[in-house]
């Protein structure tokens, strides 16, 4: 939420800092006690964006424990007045209303006589910065609950497009499919050449759904991993499985977008499975991560691969989909495998002209 933000974090800080201070060198000498729920007061404002509940509650026993010790409140009054607002905002308005109407009373509670003293002018500006502090609060959750649905809406009807295109685009795809095969049947002499034109477009299709899948993949929704620790996680990954990983990288340029961190994640997710499922146990394994201003290349190597059947090249390793997904962003994906080795090769562009 926007009260959750640093910049608001800080300011809570700052003002806590000032009228707590204020309050406590005040010309009127403090005890240690009062001292110390002044700043509990002041500690529990800084801590109400991220855990209002528990600020309202420490804020509250600190301030009628102040008025029950025999202190009569001063500027730090308005650490309650700022509460008032950050709860508000953060969609609490039972709360901020509960400490609106107790740091009312207390405003005008003297401890010396124990008993209420309102002065009526000062009592009609004190409600009057207190109403406005609590309609700022909830001034300031309405936008933001405004934002996140015109967010949502937007996000909704992307996602709508985006089906849409792929229903219409996979509907006329699969009628030439349909028809290509169909005439390869009754067209024997160009058999292969139709039979190969249906495979590009079956090709085109599942390129389409890869698309359609990362398009709805929004990079706010979901939390991403850096590079640098997808690699510390699948060298770990790989290590307890009994493999011996050498990992290493030459970052000079960061990975920074969240599509691209994903994708190099599953990458090296979706290769330690192939290792783990096929390769011989205890086997070597290197894995090399550079990058630069162009873009990213991993190569992972599994060294004498010896299974019980012989090992044939292979054009993929099951990782079809992975290839079809790094050649919509522009991206490469290279396998070899024989005897002795499997050798993955990933490149993934970070920058697409």
């Amino acid at each position: 939420m926007i009260v959750q933000r640093l910049p608001v974090t800080l300011i809570l800080a700052a003002l806590a800092l000032i009228f707590s201070g204020a309050s406590i060198l005040d010309e009127d000498p403090t005890t240690p006690l009062i001292t110390a729920l002044i700043i509990i007061q002041a500690l529990s404002l800084i801590a109400a964006p991220h855990h209002p509940r528990i600020s309202t509650g420490i804020y509250l026993t600190a301030f009628l424990s102040a008025l029950l010790a025999g202190y009569s409140t001063g500027l730090e009054l308005f650490l309650g007045v700022f509460l008032t607002t950050t709860i508000a905002a953060t969609g609490h308005h039972l709360l901020a209303a509960l400490i609106t109407a107790i740091i009312t009373l207390g405003g005008f509670y003297t401890p010396d006589e124990a008993h209420f003293t309102f002065d009526p002018i000062a009592l009609m500006i004190f409600c009057t910065i207190i109403g406005f502090a609590y309609l700022l609060g909830i001034w300031i959750h309405r936008n933001h609950q405004q934002h996140l649905h015109a967010q949502r809406t937007q996000q909704t009807r992307h996602q709508q497009l985006t089906s849409l295109l792929h229903d219409t685009i996979a509907a006329d795809l699969t009628s030439v499919i349909v028809q290509l095969e169909t005439l390869a049947i009754i067209t024997p002499q160009r058999h292969d050449e139709l039979t190969h034109t249906a495979h590009t477009a079956r090709t085109a299709l599942d390129r389409i759904r890869q698309l359609l899948t990362t398009l709805n993949t929004h990079p706010n929704t979901e939390s991403t991993t850096s590079l640098p620790i997808a690699l510390g996680n699948t060298t770990k990954r790989l290590r307890n499985h009994g493999f011996t990983v050498t990992t290493t990288t030459q970052t000079h340029t960061p990975v920074t977008l969240p599509l691209h961190n994903t994708v190099l994640e599953r990458f090296l997710s979706e290769t330690a499975t192939n290792i783990i499922k096929h390769a011989t146990a205890h086997s070597p394994v290197t894995i090399n991560s550079t990058s630069n201003e162009k873009g990213v290349t991993i190569t992972i190597t599994n060294h004498h691969n010896l299974t019980t059947t012989p090992v044939k090249d292979s054009t993929h390793l099951g990782l079809t989909s992975m290839s079809h997904t790094l050649h919509t962003l522009g991206g490469t994906l290279t396998t070899h495998s024989d005897d002795h080795q499997w050798i993955t090769t990933s490149y993934l562009p970070l920058s697409r002209k």
